[in-house]
């Protein structure tokens, strides 16, 4: 019911995912389209992103999908809303929930969390590019350029507090970096 197929996405923004990402290629690559909420799934664990503020950190993560915690929002669910830059907001848990925000680096790495949504354009951290590679969907940072990483990464080292979600400035073509 919450689900949308990301397999119906059109070809809209070509021009702007080929140059971002030029390791796709052009007959592979298609977008997203439509606001509306989504569940993103790692293509190599089958765990959903999730957030969770029940603390007030704001964590991102990856974990069982459809489960619920005790925090203000539907952990796995996201909301997308497209922006005048063709990028998408990634709301936590609906259309007014926080937004999906990357920043930090630390030796080609950065940090994912959630926060409050500076609207269109206000915080480009908060954009993403929705890229289809074909074997699933890339969420590209547009500020950074980092792309989203569902791996046994620096979080699972305890250099982030998200343990195993961040950004990775290398897009490697990896399943740890697709979503369903």
């Amino acid at each position: 019911m919450f689900n949308i197929s990301r397999r119906t996405k059109s070809l809209g923004r070509l021009a702007v995912t080929a140059s971002v990402l030029g390791a796709v290629t052009l007959g592979g690559v298609s977008t997203a389209f439509a606001n509306g909420v989504v569940t993103w799934t790692n293509a190599k664990t089958g765990s959903c992103l999730k957030s969770d503020d029940s603390d007030g950190s704001y964590d991102v993560y990856t974990g069982v999908c459809g489960s619920s915690v005790s925090g203000t929002y539907l952990d796995s669910y996201w909301y997308d809303q497209q922006q005048s830059n063709s990028a998408w907001l990634e709301r936590a848990g609906g259309s007014s929930g926080p937004c999906l925000d990357a920043g930090r680096q630390w030796s080609g790495y950065g940090t994912v969390w959630v926060d409050g949504c500076a609207g269109d354009n206000g915080n480009l951290n908060q954009d993403w590019l929705e890229i289809n590679t074909g074997s699933g969907w890339l969420l590209h940072n547009w500020m950074s350029g980092y792309v989203l990483d569902g791996g046994n990464g620096p979080g699972a080292n305890g250099l982030f507090r998200s343990q195993n979600v961040f950004v990775n400035t290398q897009y490697s073509g990896d399943s740890w970096q697709l979503w369903h």
